[in-house]
């Protein structure tokens, strides 16, 4: 059946435009050990940062599996012109399931329309957040791409690149959360606002060497019926190619990049005098940088990462009392090393990976919600070996 209505529709694409579909994707195996307990999602392939040692530390446990969810699939469709434009589409699939426990369930990934003039490119569907970057983000084997220091997000969006000239270009987007991580609801608070996020974002690029920086802005109403707060986010990158050497790198600054499945969200204050509730945006700072060198078909590379929780822009009154939505509140400090050997043969690949990653967890907060290290917080640590193999088709 699923085959009919398969060849029923390459059948139609044919007959209606003339051309026929591109296909491809890969099948992927992953196979991963971890020296203690992690933070992750989907049976721990999509993987934070180590869990936080209690009393008796029953995170001591290692962590092992074999998953092959992240297999996808893609139709490419380029169609005839309309309004002047080059009409062109997109539409990939993968296994990984829209939320823990549905493991090996078909999920849209990327799906979009595409109009290009020889200025001007624009975007309707689901692609890439803006602040991932799509000509600079971190090589890594994992599928986590860097996180939690790169910005990882989908989003259905409209975004329009202007082509100014031959070296520079000018994006602008209008974006809603849309991913498969919504452990602290951020996709609801923003649909009550009634506002899309806006992103601009500028790219000069000369030869090998690219240079971007670019601005984030959301509005999100956490009560119903209450008030909208924002978030903003500014990131710098850049790309270098010497050779067979390539170097990327990455800063971003800002409030609320939970939707980017980076540290923190937002606190709810209550102050018990008034009763008056505040909602209030955490804030990080987030670099990396990811070199790999090519041999032949031997790629050679290496990830590192930092991240640091600030807390709010305010701080606390006598009076307030706090909650948080956020991921890892009480994490001050994420740092990652990453080396990696990737081996290709035609449309073969496997690859090797040792990450090893620290997060500081504290106990107390400071005066502005910033996680506060004590004489007795330590760096929680984990090893985890990736091994994994890729068929191209």
């Amino acid at each position: 059946m699923k085959n009919t209505v398969l060849l029923t529709l390459v059948f139609l694409y044919s007959f209606l435009f003339g051309k026929q579909p591109i296909f491809g994707g890969f099948i992927k195996f992953d196979m991963y050990y971890n020296t203690r307990q992690i933070v992750s999602a989907r049976e721990g392939h999509y993987y934070l940062y180590p869990q936080p040692i209690d009393e008796k530390d029953l995170n001591s446990d290692p962590f092992f599996n074999m998953a092959n969810f992240q297999s996808r699939v893609w139709l490419k469709i380029n169609g005839k012109k309309a309004y002047g434009a080059e009409v062109s589409g997109k539409i990939e699939a993968d296994f990984f399931g829209t939320g823990n426990g549905l493991e090996n369930v078909l999920r849209l990934r990327h799906a979009f329309i595409k109009m290009s003039w020889p200025k001007i490119d624009v975007l309707f569907g689901q692609y890439w957040s803006p602040l991932f970057t799509l000509d600079v983000f971190p090589q890594v084997v994992n599928f986590n791409t860097g996180a939690p220091f790169q910005p990882f997000a989908r989003f259905p969006q409209i975004s329009i690149k202007w082509k100014i000239a031959e070296s520079l270009s000018v994006l602008g987007a209008a974006t809603m959360q849309r991913d498969a991580f919504q452990e602290i609801s951020g996709r609801e608070v923003q649909q009550r606002s009634g506002i899309p996020a806006i992103h601009l974002q500028g790219i000069w690029k000369q030869g090998t060497f690219l240079f971007g920086t670019g601005g984030y802005w959301k509005a999100l109403r956490p009560e119903k019926g209450g008030e909208n707060i924002y978030a903003d986010a500014l990131t710098i990158f850049s790309k270098l190619g010497f050779n067979n050497l390539n170097i990327r790198m990455k800063y971003i600054s800002g409030n609320d990049l939970s939707d980017h499945i980076m540290l923190g969200g937002y606190a709810i204050i209550e102050n018990t005098e008034t009763g008056i509730i505040d909602f209030r945006p955490t804030n990080l700072n987030s670099y990396w940088l990811d070199a790999e060198y090519a041999f032949n078909k031997l790629l050679i590379g290496i990830f590192t990462g930092f991240t640091e929780n600030y807390g709010m822009k305010t701080e606390l009154e006598p009076d307030d009392v706090y909650t948080f939505k956020a991921r890892s509140s009480n994490i001050l400090t994420v740092f990652r090393i990453s080396p990696r050997i990737v081996w290709k043969r035609n449309n073969l690949k496997f690859a090797l990976e040792l990450d090893r990653t620290d997060a500081l967890y504290t106990s107390a907060y400071a005066d502005n919600l910033k996680p506060e290290k004590s004489e007795d917080d330590k760096p929680v640590v984990n090893d985890r070996l990736l091994f994994a193999v890729y068929l191209s088709f």
